[in-house]
């Protein structure tokens, strides 16, 4: 099916879409492929007889009348057409008690393979649905260490999926493992840590020994913070930046607030013995007030804050980094594999990104076993989040050469190189096209999705006089009478797009529906949404 069907189609199903009944009196006809006609008629006719018995006369009167519409146009037909056909009839009126019954007919380009006669208050539209379901999908994964982008290309339009940002901090970054100045530091007694600096000495605990020891806090920093998050136990409240680690067993295992969540165990110190306690909620605060402090401890790389055993930041930096980057990259996996998942047509999955964690991630186990078999390669990209999805798709060329999106960049390609060149063959605007086309002399037609040239009638209010234009969707407000310079009212509208394209099929032209989701195609849509490549130079 090509993009001129799917779109004929589609403004079918979003006229019959608006339609709605009072009661059950909206009739939905499909004849499959190659089915016998004359059963479908002699059942008709007998759910015609069966209306008769509808109590309400209005309804009855409804559902009868659409079923004799039916059947005359089905008088059209010697036989079921090559893949099949779907009729929709029913009373279109908006006044109560009065009968405006229309009829849709509809030969798809794909062939229908339900047989269905159903009466109801709306149309039944999913076997045409599924027609124009776009069933060339690929998954897209955009990342760096800073953030990543889960996303699908679904024929030509890029949609975003998911955007989550990492805590993973730079290489150069000091502190970032932050508390909230209002927390108390465990010391010979309790002393909030906006009060601590460096040469005091705290509690912490040695794991190795498993005792809580006497320490030093070598350096102090604080900062402001954009996101914290606030984590309760039965016995402990406590606000720390994303990133900052927590130790959750005796063996030093950490994981970062971030990914911590309620009913998972955290270490604290009760006074006298270290145990595990249950996280019972977890908030998260945006541009929480007051500063965060970070503390360095040497020794023993933790200190004890609110009861809670937490990792200080400095030690073991790059190992934390690369602790935190995994996790990150885990979390990106679980959700894109989950994303992807619901898509059982996915053809293949494109990763991009600025730098290296791309290939890092293909090769890791981060997504399901069955979702990275689909993985086609990766792409460098200059960009990260919505830029990034686009960047990824414009330089997937050759792992995607069958997409829809790539032909179209193609054509788009080959149109402005003729433009830039100045060869004669590049036109646009819409008399240019209708001339070409009219001629014979148009290879390929380009029209874009926003395409909105309407053809108007319009009459004066004031002093009744006639105009008829033809112009673009948003000049329709624009126009006053020349005479008395009264708003013009629109009293007849007609889309071009359709008749345009007839033309087009008609002299064997070829036809591209050109998406605005790419610069070129954006750059069509500023040309008046129409252009196309001559068979040969107008002299």
């Amino acid at each position: 099916m090509d993009d001129s069907e799917k779109k004929k189609i589609n403004a079918v199903i979003s006229e019959l879409e608006r339609i709605r009944g009072r009661h059950t009196e909206l009739v939905s006809v499909y004849v499959p492929a190659g089915f016998n006609l004359a059963k479908v008629v002699n059942q008709l006719k007998q759910e015609q007889s069966t209306a008769q018995n509808i109590k309400s006369k209005t309804v009855r009167k409804n559902v009868s009348g659409a079923l004799e519409k039916i059947l005359q146009h089905l008088k059209l037909y010697k036989q079921t057409p090559e893949k099949g056909l779907a009729i929709f009839s029913g009373n279109v009126s908006d006044k109560e008690g009065v009968a405006d019954i229309e009829i849709w007919s509809i030969e798809p380009p794909e062939s229908i393979k339900v047989r269905m006669y159903r009466c109801d208050q709306s149309f039944i539209l999913d076997p045409l649905r599924g027609m124009i379901k776009e069933k060339e999908i690929y998954g897209l994964i955009v990342l760096d260490k800073s953030e990543a982008d889960i996303g699908l290309l679904k024929g030509k339009k890029i949609q975003g999926l998911k955007h989550m940002e990492s805590i993973v901090p730079g290489k150069t970054k000091k502190g970032g493992w932050c508390i909230h100045e209002d927390t108390n530091i465990e010391t010979n007694s309790h002393e909030p840590v906006r009060n601590m600096k460096g040469g005091d000495r705290l509690k912490a605990f040695d794991f190795k020994n498993k005792k809580i020891v006497n320490a030093v806090c070598k350096r102090i920093f604080s900062r402001k913070a954009e996101r914290a998050y606030n984590i309760r136990t039965k016995n402990s409240d406590i606000t720390v930046t994303p990133e900052h680690l927590f130790f959750v067993s005796l063996n030093e295992e950490t994981k970062a607030a971030e990914y911590l969540k309620v009913d998972d165990f955290v270490l604290l110190f009760d006074g006298k013995n270290i145990k595990k306690e249950r996280i019972i909620s977890k908030k998260e605060i945006r541009k929480p007030k007051g500063l965060f402090y970070d503390m360095e401890i040497p020794e023993y790389q933790n200190f004890i804050a609110n009861n809670i055993i937490l990792h200080n930041s400095q030690a073991r930096y790059a190992r934390i980094r690369e602790g935190l980057l995994n996790d990150f990259l885990k979390k990106v996996g679980e959700i894109a594999s989950a994303q992807f998942k619901e898509y059982k047509d996915l053809k293949g999955i494109i990763i991009g990104g600025p730098g290296p964690i791309k290939e890092h991630f293909m090769d890791g186990d981060y997504l399901d076993y069955d979702i990275k078999k689909k993985i086609l390669g990766v792409v460098n990209t200059s960009y990260t989040a919505e830029p990034g999805l686009k960047e990824t798709v414009e330089r997937s060329d050759e792992l995607i050469s069958q997409a829809s999106v790539i032909k179209e960049k193609q054509l788009l390609e080959r149109f402005f190189n003729e433009f830039a060149k100045d060869s004669g063959l590049a036109i646009y605007g819409l008399n240019e096209v209708m001339d070409a086309l009219k001629a014979g002399n148009m290879e390929l037609l380009l029209i874009s999705e926003a395409f909105d040239w309407i053809k108007v009638k319009m009459r004066c209010p004031k002093c009744d006089k006639l105009v008829e234009k033809t112009i673009r969707q948003e000049q329709v407000d624009d126009f006053k009478c020349e005479e008395c310079k009264s708003q013009m009212e629109i009293i007849e509208e007609k889309e071009l797009e359709e008749k345009i394209i007839k033309t087009a099929e008609d002299m064997g032209t070829q036809i591209e529906i050109i998406s605005v989701d790419t610069p070129k195609g954006e750059q069509l849509k500023e040309l008046g949404g129409i252009a196309g490549i001559l068979r040969y130079r107008k002299e």
